[in-house]
């Protein structure tokens, strides 16, 4: 079990300058390619993302007032404006990411195709277990792990090696994290 402070973790600039990556998990197959990797973007500027072949890719809002990415199909603009909407889009090519109203915050994950059975969702449930590894992000409220003994507040991760269960600090409150299991 482990409790991270994302504004801790360090930072990596991008290549177009439009932002930083915060890795909080990753994992690497033969020739340290990565087949998964969780991460938190701070997008700071208006630009072109990255590409990744063979990658799927799914993001959402922590903070901030959030961005409308647009692809090279002709019209294809997906928006990510509220916190609790996950976009899932291919790696390749890169979209153009226009912030609506200033720097945002947001999940990042990245799966190269067929590499992990795991998927980033939305969960607004007062109460859950998991017997397997997951990790916890939390958006909105402050979640209880470890049986009530420690509480993962937004601005932090919570990574489970081995299941646990969680829940929400406020159970009729208005609670939002993203889980990725």
């Amino acid at each position: 079990m482990t409790i991270l402070r994302i504004d801790e973790i360090a930072a990596s600039p991008w290549k177009n300058g439009g932002g930083v990556t915060r890795e909080i998990a990753v994992a690497r197959g033969d020739g340290e390619r990565v087949l998964w990797r969780l991460s938190v973007a701070d997008i700071a500027r208006d630009g072109l993302f990255s590409s990744f072949e063979q990658t799927d890719r799914s993001m959402a809002l922590l903070n901030g007032s959030g961005l409308d990415l647009t692809f090279s199909d002709p019209g294809r603009i997906l928006p990510l404006d509220r916190r609790g909407t996950i976009l899932r889009y291919p790696g390749a090519p890169g979209p153009l990411a226009r912030l609506r109203a200033g720097p945002c915050r947001a999940v990042n994950f990245m799966n190269s195709k067929g590499a992990a059975p795991m998927a980033l969702t939305v969960c607004r449930e007062p109460e859950f277990h998991r017997s397997s590894q997951f990790i916890l992000i939390p958006a909105v409220g402050a979640w209880l792990v470890n049986d009530g003994q420690e509480v993962v507040h937004p601005g932090s991760v919570f990574i489970s090696r081995n299941g646990c269960s969680v829940s929400a600090a406020a159970p009729n409150g208005d609670n939002l994290a993203y889980l990725l299991a």
